[in-house]
């Protein structure tokens, strides 16, 4: 599949990249429509789905949780490194509905932000389906319910260190805002005279 994905990557590459005259080459809006529909052809969809009684099992486990409305998308993946693929529909009780298809739930920023915005006070119901040994199975709905108070000022700041960080290396103290995945290094070892 990787290997689809890096041929049609290319081929996206050439077909969009400027000739020598500087014009775009002939056939690029065609060929990104065609390499779009090739891509969405490609992805497995659940078919002769098992269903299960369980809840799925994920991680980081957010089974329950309650949210800010404007935290960063609250992406996971199967604890089970056997699974192949995922497809996981989230639907807020307040309305909207967001999909992903993966081989994790990696929700879109601007699609998460909208849902979580629509649900204050609320909560946003996952339904997941995994693939694994070929056969597709839907585990028991569950839910993450929105607070009512909003993710104030930045996040979370930490010191970065690399395993065998005895010799130095890049460590540095960071902090990420929580309302998206930016990070940035409030100091890092290179900033150190003599390092």
């Amino acid at each position: 599949m990787k290997k689809i994905f890096h041929i049609l990557f290319n081929f996206l590459k050439k077909v969009t990249t400027p000739s020598l005259t500087g014009r775009v080459r002939g056939g690029s809006v065609w060929g990104g429509s065609i390499l779009l529909i090739l891509l969405s052809a490609c992805t497995p969809h659940p078919e002769n789905v098992k269903h299960s009684d369980a809840l799925p099992e994920i991680y980081p486990d957010y089974i329950g949780v309650t949210i800010p409305a404007n935290i960063a998308p609250m992406n996971f993946n199967a604890a089970d490194e056997a699974v192949e693929r995922m497809e996981v529909t989230a639907r807020g009780s307040k309305g909207g509905e967001i999909h992903t298809n993966g081989e994790w739930a990696a929700f879109d920023q601007d699609e998460w932000q909208e849902l979580t915005q629509q649900n204050v006070g609320g909560e946003i119901r996952f339904t997941v389906c995994m693939l694994k040994n070929g056969q597709w199975t839907e585990y028991q709905t569950f839910a993450m319910y929105v607070s009512t108070c909003p993710l104030e000022d930045y996040g979370i700041t930490y010191r970065r260190i690399p395993p065998g960080y005895e010799v130095g290396g890049n460590i540095g103290i960071y902090q990420r805002d929580l309302h998206s995945f930016k990070e940035t290094a409030i100091l890092q070892e290179s900033a150190v005279p003599g390092q």
